[in-house]
């Protein structure tokens, strides 16, 4: 069985080291920790240069929606990626104009899910096209209350 100390001799250690009576080890060296640590909020350069895979993903996504679109209104669709970011899903979040179509896919043969947002005038113009309309909303949107 392990020895435990009385509370005098715990009080007679520390009163020791407190004089220097008793030496402690000040040469210690530094441990490195095992696993590196990663803040993805910090932006060390462009994050989407060193994600070719994403690029692909997005361009082929790109040229989906472009086909399937484009057949089922029966106009001509064009989407086309204006930038690349990396924020924070709190930041995303606050700016998302209301009322929005926020789509959880699941993209086959990929792991996890995605994440589509649509701003509203967008939802309400492919409705309006869907539904043999020009494709032109002319709907009050209400941003957040």
């Amino acid at each position: 069985m392990a020895k435990v100390l009385s509370q005098e001799e715990v009080d007679s250690l520390l009163n020791g080291i407190g004089d220097g009576k008793i030496e402690t080890e000040k040469d210690v060296p530094e441990q490195k920790p095992a696993v590196a640590l990663c803040d993805f909020s910090r932006k060390k350069g462009p994050v989407h240069l060193g994600m070719d895979a994403l690029v692909m993903i997005n361009e082929r996504f790109i040229n989906m929606v472009n086909e399937s679109l484009s057949t089922a209104i029966g106009s001509v669709i064009e989407v086309n990626v204006s930038e690349i970011n990396s924020i924070k899903y709190g930041d995303f979040s606050k700016s998302l104009s209301l009322p929005a179509s926020l789509n959880i896919l699941k993209m086959e043969p990929l792991r996890g899910f995605a994440l589509l947002y649509l701003e509203g005038e967008l939802v309400f113009a492919l409705v309006d096209s869907l539904y043999g309309g020009k494709g032109v909303s002319r709907v009050k949107l209400e941003g957040k209350s």
